[in-house]
């Protein structure tokens, strides 16, 4: 979900959840032994875990380099220009991907205080009320144009495009039943009427029980919000509304007053298709806009939310009856059948065309793996796994291999392997592995080594050390990070994150501070 979570400079956290995709500091593993970040839910392994091939020569070696001591990582922005953005002390300050003098954002932040990256733009809130809990302001920054001020108040929801130029904003905010979100330009927000008010305002008292938690985000710079209205604690039939790159007022897409969706999408990268649920009968529905114009289509039952295509050609899903589906992206969506008996979806590539897939489970978190190209005219299965032993299974950012983890044990690890997605010989990446965390971009990724209590962290934090190999070539292990801080059991912020090939992350201990690994 692209509504953001704030983080304030002494560390603590604000009720919104969330956080931007270059700053998630997920991974893949078990729960239980690795801690912080989110599980894929599954993963996979070679064969029927077989200990395969170590590879040959694992290349380069990644370089560490500290960029900040002594600060808190927050994030990296998005855009052309990547930031890494960071508290120092009661300062918020971004400092350039590649190296440079940094940009102080703003000093003597006070404990109460939030801040969060999202997209290409950077957002704190100051002026918290005692009583209210609303911050009196917003102040955003890009890199193209600088910082913005925003005096309204506002309990800080806030999104941004991936290239800065646009953001949602919450405005003139008095109480805790509902939200009102301008969307603007974020060279010169314009907030006087807000594109979310009125029928089309957010319903925060569903958000605070949990019954309807908005999804609100930027697929290219046109906005788009699945969310429940009106100020009902149960309510769970959520509307759906576009907002173009170009517009401030908002189009209802699929008012809920008639036939409410989950508040859940996925779209293309133009914005301009669009997949939900329907909330009453489960159907995915795939959107078409064109303007004011809305064209939807109805597929079948969906047993979870449906993966849609980047180029908006088509969506997969999985059905009650067990059969993974492939629907075009049309008024009379043609659906055909990919697959029969699967339980689930692993992953997907990052076009999302190939999708990894699980059509067995052993009951103690481990599965079998299964993958096959959507994009396909004639798409055949392929078994990467034919046992469930496998779990934490991923794509490279090439989307050229599946990494997954089997043979786990009591202490936490298990074998961390590579497979080509079309099938091939299994690679042993890390005999000994608590997580996979892969790289964005290319076939390198970062094995999760170890993991213990964070040096002069809470009781709840714990820290890791990461190695670096590339999953096609395999090879001995390259070092990577340690004393990395990893979020566990109560959120505090994002502790690490990916911009490209770069690790961005905070470092507990003697060298605490904020720290970067660049991989070959």
């Amino acid at each position: 979900m692209a509504l953001v979570a704030a983080c304030s400079a002494s560390g603590g956290s604000t009720g919104d959840d969330g956080s931007s995709s270059s700053s998630s500091g997920g991974s893949s593993g078990k729960a239980s032994s690795s801690g912080g970040g989110s599980s894929s839910g599954a993963s996979s392994s070679g064969s029927s875990g077989s200990s395969g091939s170590s590879g040959s020569s694992g290349g380069a070696d990644p370089v560490l380099t500290v960029v900040k001591a002594g600060g808190q990582f927050l994030g990296v922005t998005t855009d052309a220009s990547p930031h890494i953005v960071y508290f120092s002390g009661p300062n918020l300050e971004a400092v350039p991907l590649a190296g440079g003098t940094p940009v102080v954002l703003a000093t003597g932040l006070a404990a109460t205080d939030y801040a969060v990256v999202s997209g290409g733009a950077v957002a704190w809130f100051t002026g918290q009320d005692a009583t209210t809990k609303l911050f009196a302001a917003t102040h955003v920054w890009t890199k193209a144009s600088g910082q913005k001020d925003i005096v309204s108040g506002t309990h800080g929801l806030f999104t941004a495009s991936e290239d800065g130029t646009r953001i949602a904003v919450e405005v003139a905010a008095t109480d805790d039943l509902s939200a009102q979100l301008a969307v603007a330009s974020s060279a010169s927000p314009v907030i006087t009427s807000p594109a979310l008010s009125g029928a089309n305002a957010v319903n925060l008292k569903a958000y605070a029980s949990g019954s309807c938690s908005p999804e609100l985000g930027f697929a290219s710079n046109v906005f788009i919000g699945a969310f429940c209205t009106g100020t009902a604690s149960d309510a769970v039939n959520a509307r759906l509304v576009t907002v173009g790159a170009a517009d401030t007022a908002a189009t209802v897409r699929i008012d809920d007053a008639v036939a409410g969706v989950y508040p859940l999408w996925t779209a293309d990268t133009s914005g301009t298709k669009i997949a939900v649920g329907d909330r009453a009968t489960g159907t995915a529905k795939v959107l078409i806009t064109a303007g004011a114009t809305t064209t939807v289509g109805m597929a079948d039952a969906a047993a979870g939310q449906a993966i849609m295509s980047a180029d908006g050609s088509r969506i997969v899903y999985v059905t009650p009856s067990k059969e993974l589906k492939r629907a075009t992206v049309a008024a009379t969506p043609v659906v055909s059948v990919l697959g029969t008996g699967v339980l689930g979806i692993h992953a997907a590539s990052a076009d999302r065309n190939r999708v990894a897939y699980y059509t067995k489970e052993s009951g103690a978190g481990d599965y079998d793996v299964l993958t096959i190209d959507a994009s396909s005219a004639m798409p055949t299965p392929t078994t990467l796994v034919a046992t469930p032993v496998a779990y934490g299974v991923e794509f490279t950012g090439s989307g050229a291999n599946v990494v997954y983890l089997d043979s786990y044990i009591a202490a936490g690890t298990g074998k961390l392997k590579s497979k080509p997605w079309m099938g091939g010989t299994e690679v042993l990446l890390d005999p000994a592995s608590f997580a996979v965390l892969p790289s964005p971009t290319g076939n390198g990724l970062l094995s999760v080594t170890a993991v213990v209590a964070a040096p002069g962290g809470t009781s709840t934090q714990r820290a890791m050390t990461v190695a670096y190999v590339d999953a096609q070539l395999g090879g001995a292990l390259k070092t990577g990070a340690s004393n990395v801080l990893v979020d566990t059991d109560v959120y505090v912020g994002p502790t690490f994150g990916w911009s490209g090939k770069t690790f961005v992350h905070s470092t507990v201990g003697a060298a605490a501070g904020v720290s970067k690994l660049v991989l070959p």
